[in-house]
């Protein structure tokens, strides 16, 4: 073909297959090589994925030596899966895999910082190729249930039966009382709850307005999450405390025990300063009683 100026030729069809062929001189002689191959040089040959007509995807390097950056977007129902090689790591050392369907823009601002994070990460596990810890500017979101960060790093205590971390969650719950046959009303009862983990930390107040028809051991519900069972046969770590309380027609709960397998609490009190506690009545409760409660227990 004659010589012509780059301003003068066709536009290329894109998206690239990454099959396309430029010239270069390596070692003085006038050689050919993909597209793939030229974006790959140094790591290992480049891979294209394809985007829609409005998408992009660009690569670069960063402001100062040692970083990379990374943008891909217009990606409308099309995903992409791209491997991060930042500075001068191999690819058997792959930092980051991912796997984005994705509105926005990613970019990797330095060596351990993310900024305007939007894309999930493919695989049961990411492994970065150096103890370097990373920022993440925004939200980490597991796209499966049941999934967290894993601490099987750490030496676990011989009784350990977890080290994954996979729950969070925190808002309000609606107590109440209850007992064979009773009927409460109440001018308050609203209460807190923030879990980690298994672990349901809880905080409330009751005040009773009324209480009528009732009677035998009271109960407290609603609690937000259903607690453990038993650890050989009994209920270990589920016990709370009665803050200020008033109100209460003969005995005042000093404590109460969350009941295993249940969203219920059992209210007691102490008789004797060195006696042992005795679950509270209905007859106990009255038509004006009024008290906090704290507990920490382990959801199921």
């Amino acid at each position: 073909m004659a010589d012509q100026k780059i301003s003068t030729l066709t536009g290329a069809t894109t998206p690239l297959a990454g099959t396309e062929v430029l010239p270069i001189v390596q070692g003085g002689a006038t050689v050919k090589a993909t597209i793939a191959n030229v974006v790959g040089a140094g790591t290992s040959p480049g891979s294209f994925t394809t985007l829609t007509a409005s998408g992009e995807a660009l690569l670069n390097s960063g402001p100062s030596s040692g970083q990379d950056s990374m943008r891909v977007r217009g990606l409308v129902g099309a995903a992409s899966t791209c491997a991060l090689y930042p500075g001068t790591v191999t690819p058997s050392a792959t930092n980051f895999i991912l796997s984005s369907n994705y509105l926005g823009q990613y970019t990797r601002v330095n060596a351990d910082t993310f900024t305007n994070v939007g894309f999930a990460v493919a695989g049961a596990d990411v492994a970065t190729a150096s103890p370097t810890a990373f920022t993440i500017v925004g939200n980490l979101v597991p796209s499966t249930a049941a999934k967290g960060v894993n601490f099987t790093a750490n030496t676990p205590a011989a009784g350990m039966t977890s080290q994954l971390l996979n729950w969070y969650e925190e808002g309000t719950f609606t107590p109440g009382l209850a007992a064979s046959g009773a009927s409460f009303t109440y001018t308050q009862n609203s209460g807190r709850y923030t879990k980690v983990g298994n672990l349901v930390t809880v905080g409330a107040r009751i005040i009773v307005s009324s209480a009528s028809g009732g009677s035998g051991t009271i109960s407290l519900t609603g609690l937000p999450f259903t607690a453990a069972g038993t650890v050989s046969g009994n209920n270990i770590g589920q016990q709370g405390i009665v803050g200020r309380s008033s109100g209460f027609a003969i005995n005042t709960p000093s404590s109460l025990e969350v009941n295993a397998s249940a969203t219920t609490a059992t209210l007691n009190y102490r008789a004797t300063a060195n006696g042992g506690t005795t679950a509270l009545d209905f007859l106990d409760v009255g038509g004006s009683a009024d008290f906090l409660f704290t507990v920490t227990y382990q959801a199921a």
